[in-house]
């Protein structure tokens, strides 16, 4: 008889296919996989069903270790945008609110958000963030308006800039007015 090499397997025959379609038996390393076959997704089991083909193939992690399957990155899923939020007053970016009556200037208002710098990444989900910090900042600028015993805030603008070399902060700021009663 004669000595098989340490890494020689036997050939296997086919994975005979489970309950649901998948294999029982897994093939020897390095082996394409088959996919199940195609069809409705039974009850209960999660996302898509493969359309058939096959897996990619393994890689050796080092010499004279088991295969390793291939590793696909994976993104973060991007944040929602944010809809539209209400502050519980009139906030706009011109000096007067059509139809309205300023009587009184309150003063200025703001509202900060700090958040940490990142450079490079994915700017679909960048502007995302920046949209949700911006509104963050505009209704913690509402609420300072409130307090202060505003009606509205007229003016409304942004400033952005580094506070230290990890950390950038959001402004929102405008004036806080008193209206006359409808």
């Amino acid at each position: 008889m004669t000595a098989q090499p340490p890494h020689w397997t036997p050939q296997q025959p086919p994975a005979a296919p489970g309950p649901q379609g998948w294999p029982t038996n897994p093939p020897h390393h390095g082996a394409p996989q088959p996919l199940p076959p195609t069809g409705p997704r039974p009850a209960g089991v999660p996302g898509p069903v493969p359309t058939g083909g096959q897996l990619p193939p393994s890689q050796p992690a080092r010499p004279g270790q088991p295969a390793q399957p291939q590793q696909r990155p994976v993104e973060a899923p991007a944040p929602a945008p944010p809809d539209r939020v209400e502050h519980g007053l009139p906030v706009v970016t011109t000096e007067t609110i059509p139809g309205q009556r300023i009587i009184a200037l309150v003063g200025d208002v703001l509202g900060v958000v700090v958040r940490p710098r990142e450079p490079g990444g994915n700017a679909e989900i960048q502007a995302r963030t920046l949209l949700g910090e911006r509104q963050l900042a505009i209704s913690r600028m509402a609420s300072m308006a409130r307090r202060a015993g505003g009606d509205a805030v007229i003016g409304l603008r942004f400033d952005t800039c580094p506070v230290s070399a990890h950390l950038v902060e959001v402004v929102a700021y405008g004036t806080a007015v008193r209206l006359a009663a409808r």
